[in-house]
């Protein structure tokens, strides 16, 4: 996860280029890396713990766990994706922190979407297979 703040201050127009852009982009090296492709700083990490549940990492705002409490789908006219990853957009989340969660975060939002929904079938396809997408996520304590 990147830290956009200063883009979404300075030029809130270009914020929303930013998942589209991201999209079309190398990923870099996971935990390596202290700034992206187009020089932000790393702001954190987003994943799923043992048991689940899906958390972020940053070190500004601590771990944060949390759970869905709403969701829309991507506009119509949102990036369906990439090269042949074109299954469309994933959804608009509202996310709310859990009750062990440690983070500063309270509620998170994951807006913007571009690519990342999965294919409709596994058949023919490997056992394990990743989907690109990339988002604006705006955090709220």
């Amino acid at each position: 996860m990147f830290d956009a703040s200063c883009i979404a201050s300075n030029y809130p127009y270009l914020l929303s280029l930013l998942p589209n852009v991201a999209l079309e982009l190398t990923n870099p090296s996971p935990f390596t890396n202290p700034r992206g492709p187009v020089d932000l700083m790393v702001m954190g990490h987003h994943y799923f713990d043992g048991e689940g549940v899906p958390t972020f990492d940053m070190p500004k705002l601590g771990i944060c766990g949390v759970k869905k409490v709403d969701s829309k789908d991507a506009p119509p006219n949102a990036m369906k994706g990439v090269k042949d990853e074109q299954e469309g957009a994933v959804s608009w989340l509202m996310l709310e922190s859990t009750p062990s969660s440690k983070g500063q975060a309270k509620r998170v939002y994951r807006v913007n979407t571009a690519g990342g929904k999965a294919p409709p079938t596994c058949v023919g396809l490997p056992e394990q297979i990743q989907i690109q997408y990339s988002a604006e996520y705006w955090f709220y304590g």
